[in-house]
């Protein structure tokens, strides 16, 4: 039985990803939790999102090194290739020899056949690194679609909404390291007794200029942020989604329905802020809700009703019902490519006008919920006009019981992770 060590386990993870079409947070999620060493966890999320995050790029440099064409090669060959790439390009602390030994030795498990040619193509670009390492295209979508590993659709797409130095330094930013941003249980604690604990233990922190329960920490995730986790005095959600409450007025009484609920950050943060009332928080998928429920009870609410319920159908029970109504969207997740990296290649203009479908009909059959004087606030992980701006002119023309309050957009920047969009809409 061969033995799964970090490389052979990444690999495993790479396939899942680029054979079978895994979402890389899933299929790494699962394979994490079947490891101990936290060292061992930091080498394959690093390596596993490392070579997503730059796989055109990575196949751009193999496509130099090799006489064969790419779409010729066995997938498990180029996955093995990317990954001794990327630990020779981007981890310093890997020597070189180990990248290719391992490499090779990989090769031997999976196709043994070709583990020379690992061998071979390998130390081939330790000898000329510096020339195989440049972006030789003289078109300019072309070459940015290499270096940031963006499909040539989705480049498309942002170059018709945003200028050329926002698209570069939007790509340029979903490359960075993420940081970690804990929004604070208010309904448990406060926002200064959790920075309390933080600089009783010197972790290296600052509020987040975009959210109110919110802290950006510069330090890995400790056992100390473990702790609080666990004990439901913080949860881990990015600052532009927990940004969403901060323009909420919530009164007594509320009723406030989260229509597209999983993975339950809104919600919970919504229960965490309202003293009287209650939310209604939906999923089409039990097995969803269920989550949903464990999230609450880790941090402590009981406000909250959960109910399976399809938003793409009419829900009779719930016309006029809610004060307040929340709706975020299933979406391209364009705003998101530094979390899930895959969407960058993937990101189809025919599948994503079926998306944009799916959310017109989700949002014209969630303003039904909304009661006069309500709030319907939509959102979306996507900075894609499309889905966005587009999507809310074309509501408001035919809507006229609807105005819009506020919307907002964020970009990703050095203290900002996420692309996200909120629109707040007041029913007359």
């Amino acid at each position: 039985m061969t033995k799964i060590n970090d490389r052979y386990r990444s690999f495993l993870i790479l396939k899942d990803i680029f054979a079978s079409g895994a979402y890389s947070n899933i299929s790494l999620r699962t394979e994490l939790n079947k490891i101990d060493s936290e060292v061992s966890k930091s080498f394959v999320t690093k390596l596993v999102y490392g070579v997503v995050e730059r796989k055109n790029y990575l196949d751009y440099i193999i496509s130099k090194l090799s006489s064969t064409k790419l779409s010729k090669m066995d997938i498990d060959i180029v996955i093995i290739l990317e990954m001794a790439l990327y630990q020779i390009i981007y981890m310093d602390k890997v020597p070189e020899s180990a990248a290719v030994n391992e490499a090779v030795k990989l090769a031997k498990i999976v196709n043994k056949r070709l583990s020379g040619f690992v061998n071979a193509n390998l130390r081939n670009f330790l000898r000329n690194k510096d020339d195989l390492m440049k972006i030789n295209i003289d078109d300019e979508d072309e070459r940015l679609a290499v270096k940031y590993s963006i499909n040539e659709e989705f480049l498309e797409l942002l170059k018709s909404d945003y200028d050329t130095e926002t698209v570069n330094n939007f790509l340029k930013r979903s490359m960075d390291e993420r940081l970690l941003n804990l929004r604070v249980n208010t309904k448990k604690t406060t926002k200064d007794s959790i920075k309390a604990v933080l600089d009783k233990f010197n972790i290296k922190y600052e509020e987040s200029d975009i959210s109110i329960d919110s802290l950006i920490v510069y330090d890995k995730v400790s056992d100390v942020v473990k702790s609080l986790f666990k004990q439901g005095y913080v949860s881990f959600q990015d600052a532009t989604s927990s940004s969403l409450q901060d323009y909420i007025e919530l009164n007594h009484g509320d009723k406030v329905l989260d229509l597209c609920a999983a993975p339950g950050g809104k919600s919970m943060h919504m229960a965490e802020k309202l003293e009287m009332g209650s939310i209604t928080s939906c999923d089409i998928y039990e097995h969803k809700i269920n989550l949903l429920k464990n999230e609450a009870n880790r941090l402590g609410l009981d406000n909250i009703n959960f109910q399976i319920n399809d938003a793409m159908k009419l829900n009779k029970e719930f016309i006029n019902k809610f004060d307040k109504v929340l709706l975020d969207v299933p979406c391209s997740g364009s705003g998101i490519i530094s979390r899930k990296p895959e969407i960058k290649y993937q990101i189809d203009l025919k599948e994503l006008k079926e998306l944009n479908d799916k959310q017109w009909k989700i949002l014209n059959i969630s303003k039904e919920y909304v009661k006069k004087g309500g709030l319907l606030v939509y959102s979306t992980c996507s900075i894609l006009k499309l889905e966005n701006e587009i999507m809310m002119k074309k509501f408001l023309e035919e809507n006229n019981d609807f105005n819009l309050e506020k919307f907002i957009k964020h970009m990703p920047t050095e203290k900002i992770n996420d692309g996200f969009f909120i629109s707040y809409l007041r029913k007359e």
